[in-house]
């Protein structure tokens, strides 16, 4: 999932989203190039919406505190294995 949040202009950051195992009722997402910036939700949709605004938040912060907003770096890839 490539998501683009408020403060990155045209800047995109991978995220990596899954279900979880325990509950099985909700998702979550989390962006590697960004530590600590999480986001869940009970539907895919509402979990990228909050993933945005998670970003949003993250970059604000960075700001504030007068820190570098790192470039993207990550990619995503999908492996294929037998079942």
């Amino acid at each position: 999932m490539t998501v683009q949040a408020p403060g990155f202009r045209s800047r995109c950051h991978e995220a990596l989203r899954n279900r979880r195992t325990k509950a099985d009722s909700n998702y979550s997402a989390y962006v590697p190039d960004l530590p600590g910036c999480v986001a869940t939700g009970r539907t895919v949709e509402e979990t990228e919406q909050r993933l945005r605004e998670a970003i949003g938040i993250h970059v604000q912060g960075l700001r504030e505190d007068a820190l570098d907003v790192p470039e993207p770096s990550s990619t995503v890839d999908y492996v294929e294995v037998p079942a």
